[in-house]
Order: C-alpha cells, then structure tokens, then sequence
C-alpha cells in the first residue's frame, strides 16, 4: 500500500479503488490458491514466474491507484474525484438544467385565453340581445307586419352579446376616410349590398333623411314617449312596449323602428336614444320604401369619429355587430366549420361569434387569414332568392 506525501495533519489519504485495481486482486487471489497446491519447490518457481508475468501484465498507468484528498471529519472532497463519479455529476446537472429549462418553457407558454385578457376590449352600447328578446313575444299578425317592412331576418335573429375583443380589432381597422375595413393589405370595402346581405333591408327607395320630422309635441310621438316606464326613452324600455303589444298598432310600429334604430344602427352620447328616425317616421304608412341600408352606411361613416379608444369610458355608438358579421364574412378562419346563409344575422350565434374570436387567436391571431373569394353579382342574386349559400371552413 501506498501512502499520502502529504504533511498536513488534518487530512487524511484514502485510496480509492479503480475498476483496474479490483481485478488485479481479483487474479491474485487465484494465484496465492493455486501456489497452496502446488508442491514447495514448483511453487516458488510458479510463484516468481507468476508474480513477474502478472506484474507485467497490469504495469500500467491507467492501472494506477487513485487517492482522494479528504479532510479529516469532513464529507466534501477536495480533489481526486473519479472520473466516473465526475461524469455521472456532469450527466445529473444536465438533466437538471433540462428540465429546469422545460419547465420555465411550459409556464411561459400562453393559453388562449391568457392571450385574450391582454388584449383591449371595447364598450358598446347597442346590445342585440334586446331585439333577440323583444321578437319571441310576437304575435302572427305583427311577425306579418315586420315580414312586410323588410325585416324579416330579426325574427330569426339568436344573438344577445358579442365578442368585445375582436370587435376592438375590427373597428380599430376600420378607415372612415375609405370606408374599408384595411387589414395588413387586405381591403374589405363596406357598401349598401354588403350591409344587404347582413341584415336583409332594403337596399333601395327614399332616403331617411329627406323625411320631415314632426314635433316632439306631436300626438303620436307624446303617445309614444308616455308609455315608457319613467317617460326614459332607452331601448329596454321599447322592448317591454312591444312584449307587451298585442296588435300592430302606432306604439308597436315605433317601438320597434326605435329599437332597431337604437340596437343596430346607432345611439347619440350619454346613454340616450337616437328618436330622429321616429319622429321621421311617425307619418309613413310602409317603411319599407326607405332605404335602410343607405342609412346604415351613414351611421358606419359618421360614428367611427366619435369613438375615442384611449378613453376607458368611452362608448362606441355605431353599427359594430353590421362591421364585426361583414369582417367574419370576409376574412377566412380554418379552425372554424360553419354553415353559411343570408342573411348573415341569422346565421350567427353568440357561441359561434365566440368561438370565431377564440379560433382566430389560436390560428395565430386576428386578422391573419385571407380574404374569401366573393361570388358574382349573378350568383349573389341567386342565393339572396334562395336564401341559402354553403360556405365550409374546414378544420
């Protein structure tokens, strides 16, 4: 055995074994057993010649016994650690930072929905759930009136809320200087047959605004102002008017007129309703001859302006359910498979308006798909008269 040079008193030597080192002992032993049996004379003869082969055999350097430093009554070693042990330490931490690594991956990974709460939202005002409401307590003879006035699509409309981030996007797109929805070279021109084919209206006849209004004084319009509860005109208050109708008479019609005004087209600032349209209307037999699509692309133009997104307290007044269907309409999301019809208000839900906002963000965010090739004048006819077109965005 061999022992530590060194003078320092407070280590000790310790002589770690190799791999080499355990079989050498390993043969010596077979050797002192095999001398035990031979004869005195072979075995000095066998026993030198032995020694000198196996000596030769493992004279090596790699063979050499390695000795660890180590402080006496301490477990740490200071040097001479085995290459073994050092490679199986190096091996360890590796792992270690690995899965360290893969764990810091896997936190920081978002979900959807993470991704959708640090976007910006937006405050509306007009809520289409009111008019979702109001129609299912219709009589037969005032869902005929509505048919007749070309608003037969609200009587199929299931939609009571929508969704506010992608909504946020798609107005913030929105160019009033060209009247497009403009999205990373994509340009989604907003016109009267567009807002046609979301909502059904007429698209021809006289304009709105060259109607005289009468009077706030006037008897129709008084009669009207004094059914609603608390003389507040806002639009549930024009709900309950039509719930609790039960014939087309003067309050039901502009109930009505004032709840879609004021739910889809636009509202004025501070929570009050837009009565322009009605006291418009109060001498008009068939309003159906009013172009009401002309006048939707007049409140999409106008209400833009008046929307300041840095404000929190700030409500967009304008059409955004006739901009947020026009953009779902334009623009293609594969993750989603949907029947298409027109109009396209009844064609959406609020579940599938949610999940459109949800699949766009796990496609890779808003805005990130191309634009669907439109079908033709000719064929766009066709399909208003059966009022049916197949459109699949497979998964």
């Amino acid at each position: 055995m061999a022992y530590s040079t060194d003078s320092d008193s407070d280590f000790v030597s310790t002589v770690v074994p190799t791999k080499n080192t355990k079989k050498k002992k390993r043969l010596e032993k077979k050797k002192r057993h095999y001398v035990s049996d031979s004869s005195s004379s072979q075995s000095d003869t066998s026993e030198s010649e032995t020694s000198t082969t196996e000596s030769d055999e493992y004279d090596d350097e790699s063979d050499e016994e390695i000795y660890v430093k180590k402080r006496t009554g301490d477990r740490k070693y200071v040097k001479g650690v085995t290459k073994i042990k050092e490679a199986k330490r190096k091996m360890n931490s590796g792992d270690n930072r690995a899965a360290i690594k893969k764990q810091k991956t896997v936190k920081e990974q978002k979900t959807v929905k993470d991704i959708l709460k640090e976007l910006p939202s937006i405050n509306i005002r007009l809520t289409p759930g009111l008019m979702t409401d109001a129609v299912s307590y219709l009589t037969s003879e005032q869902k005929d009136w509505v048919k007749r006035m070309g608003f037969k699509a609200f009587l199929k409309i299931n939609i009571k809320s929508i969704p506010l981030k992608l909504c946020h996007f798609v107005l913030e797109h929105y160019d009033e200087g060209t009247n497009s929805i403009l999205i990373k070279g994509k340009r989604i021109k907003i016109k009267k047959e567009k807002i046609h084919k979301v909502f059904g209206l007429p698209r021809t006849g006289k304009s709105l605004f060259d109607l005289d209004m009468v009077s706030e004084d006037h008897q129709v319009f008084d009669g009207l102002m004094k059914e609603l509860e608390g003389g507040k005109a806002h639009a549930t208050n024009y709900k309950k008017i039509i719930q609790k109708s039960e014939q087309v008479d003067m309050n039901f019609k502009l109930g009505f007129i004032a709840l879609f005004v004021n739910t889809f087209a636009e509202s004025i600032p501070m929570g009050t309703n837009n009565l322009v349209p009605v006291r418009a209307l109060i001498e008009v037999d068939d309003i159906s001859k009013i172009n009401w699509c002309a006048y939707l692309l007049y409140c999409v133009k106008n209400s833009k302006g008046r929307w300041c997104p840095d404000n929190p307290k700030c409500y967009y007044r304008g059409p955004m359910l006739l901009l947020l269907l026009i953009y779902c309409d334009e623009i293609e999301c594969k993750l989603q498979k949907i029947e298409c019809k027109t109009p396209l208000v009844t064609m959406w839900t609020t579940d599938k308006l949610k999940e459109r906002q949800y699949f766009e963000i796990e496609a890779g965010g808003f805005g990130v798909g191309n634009l669907i090739k439109q079908s033709s004048n000719l064929e766009r006819e066709k399909n208003e008269n059966q009022d049916t077109r197949i459109v699949v965005y497979s998964k």
